[in-house]
């Protein structure tokens, strides 16, 4: 691995480290919003959520956007739009600590992947 590629290597993990940082508390406060939605509804046991980002930084704010969508959106949701999907369910005793970091490790574990592949 040369200086460049080692440099790459270096921005791309501390993206992922911002990436996790920032997002793990906005990702858990949607669950918990959407277990509160939940709750108020007595034909809803669960649904399911899907976090998608692209991980591409914004050149002025350095944050990385992701959106989400619940329930079946079916070519409609705003994900749609982007490379990287997580996807869970949720129901009212739905731990979202532990589903906010399953999420975002799954969108990791692809970003990852393509980094992979791009370098073949």
């Amino acid at each position: 691995m040369n200086n460049k590629q080692r440099e790459q290597t270096m921005n791309d993990k501390k993206i992922q480290d911002l990436w996790r940082y920032y997002n793990l508390k906005g990702i858990k406060a949607l669950i918990e919003h959407v277990k509160e939605d939940i709750k108020r509804f007595d034909d809803i046991e669960y649904t399911d959520i899907t976090i998608a980002t692209d991980f591409e930084q914004d050149p002025i704010t350095g944050s990385i956007e992701w959106v989400y969508q619940t329930g079946d959106n079916s070519y409609t949701g705003s994900c749609y739009g982007y490379s990287h999907w997580a996807i869970g369910s949720v129901d009212d005793g739905t731990d979202s600590t532990q589903l906010a970091m399953d999420l975002v490790d799954q969108l990791e574990e692809l970003h990852m992947y393509d980094e992979l592949m791009s370098q073949c």
